[in-house]
């Protein structure tokens, strides 16, 4: 199904929709068993969970290609944006044409399994310690058809770089370039199922989730009137499954992209008014190498008393730290701040320069002062998604003061003190 957006945006799109064309399929099965035995002052708990996770989804919006029709060309005196996009419309005037390869679908599959054991220890009549520990083993996504693919720079071979020409395209003409010869496209990429380390999967699993798990509950003046309770915790979290699908749809191992700029809607690939992108692909890292699973450390420290006349006070002071939590798209290839001050500042950035370490590369400033400039100038700006580098701090006092009255009613006044953070672990 085709679609046109209204002109009356700014912005007409002529083609597929993702509302029309998704077709997606997710099933979830899981199996749990639980386990528990009273032994004198000790309860026991063991218990395992076992979790698969499947989802086919086609929503790459199909091939058939995208028309863009803006208000590129058109006089702005006197005319409204509508106006001069329905005039390059009836024209046949469009800013851009993008259109995919194939029409891809992801059939993602995982399997979580997790084992905990637990005692509830009751020391006295008058506290409990409570102790135990999880095991996590979160798996990673596969794809049915080995479509998975990751893109890691150390991996990437400056011998099977093109040359870069001065206005920035990529030479691979064996004869103007010599080092091409060797020129690999998917320079950087393993493919799940072929050249993956991981086998049919694309990134490391983490097995040391081992989240241990401690409380206890104490009436310090055995009357019934206070309570204190302590715990602490680990909890991990398990990979962001959309990551793979849309490590699929977007990478262009599988699903290379063609973008025309300023063509025409009979003829989109008329070499006399347009001519495809120069510019390199934009490649996303969407699963991250090496791997670290997500996981919060959690404290708590609770008073309860009991006061004259029905009231009563609760005062409870909790902290958290998380660590290697996903943290959304980051720039895999980013210049150190002081080369690229020292590069802006030389007036380099679009200066000619060699790298001899890098097989005598030669490039712009901007792309000499990555830490990979041919994976720059091969690639363009390199993205990784949900890269396990953030980390974050919340801490809170909740104070709360209850008074119970008749027939079941009760008021209660609260305060929530609380600061927090969120914050990216620099290399």
């Amino acid at each position: 199904m085709n679609s046109l957006v209204p002109l009356g945006a700014p912005l007409a799109r002529i083609g597929p929709t993702t509302a029309a064309n998704t077709n997606f399929h997710t099933s979830v099965t899981e199996f749990l068993d639980t386990f528990s035995m009273v032994r004198r002052r000790h309860t026991l708990k063991f218990g395992s969970t076992f979790y698969h996770y499947e989802k086919n989804e086609n929503s790459a919006n199909g091939n058939q290609g995208i028309f863009t029709v803006n208000t590129t060309g058109q006089p702005t005196a006197g005319n409204s944006s509508f106006e001069r996009t329905w005039a390059n419309f009836l024209l046949g005037r469009a800013s851009n044409f993008r259109q995919d390869s194939v029409d891809l679908t992801a059939i993602i599959k995982t399997n979580q399994i997790e084992f905990f054991g637990q005692d509830e220890f009751h020391l006295r009549k008058n506290l409990t310690l409570t102790y135990g520990a999880r095991f996590s083993f979160f798996r990673q996504p596969t794809d049915a058809n080995n479509k998975l693919s990751n893109f890691d720079p150390a991996k990437f071979s400056s011998s099977a770089a093109p040359c870069i020409a001065l206005n920035g395209t990529i030479n691979a003409n064996p004869i103007t370039c010599p080092q091409a010869v060797n020129y690999n496209p998917l320079n950087g990429f393993f493919i799940a199922g072929k050249n993956s380390p991981f086998g049919n999967k694309v990134s490391n699993e983490d097995n040391k989730n081992i989240a241990p798990r401690l409380g206890l509950v104490w009436d310090p003046f055995s009357d019934g009137k206070t309570a204190i309770r302590a715990g602490y915790g680990v909890f991990y979290d398990s990979v962001l499954f959309g990551n793979a699908e849309n490590d699929i749809f977007l990478n262009p191992a599988f699903n290379p992209q063609v973008n025309i700029p300023n063509t025409t809607l009979d003829n989109p690939g008329n070499a006399a008014v347009a001519a495809p992108s120069a510019n390199p692909l934009r490649v996303r890292s969407l699963i991250a190498t090496p791997y670290h699973t997500p996981y919060i450390q959690q404290w708590s420290l609770d008073v309860q008393r009991s006061l004259a006349k029905d009231f009563m006070l609760d005062v409870n002071v909790i902290q958290n730290h998380g660590y290697h939590l996903q943290s959304g798209y980051l720039g895999a290839n980013q210049a150190r701040l002081a080369d690229y001050t020292a590069m802006a500042q030389a007036d380099q950035t679009w200066a000619w320069v060699t790298k001899p370490g890098f097989n005598n590369w030669s490039g712009f400033g901007w792309m000499a002062v990555q830490p990979f400039p041919t994976v720059a100038s091969t690639w363009g700006p390199l993205f990784t998604v949900g890269t396990p580098l953030g980390n974050s701090d919340y801490q809170s006092m909740q104070i709360a003061l209850t008074k119970r009255v008749s027939h079941g009613l009760s008021f209660q006044a609260t305060g929530f003190p609380q600061v927090g953070h969120f914050g990216i672990k620099q290399k």
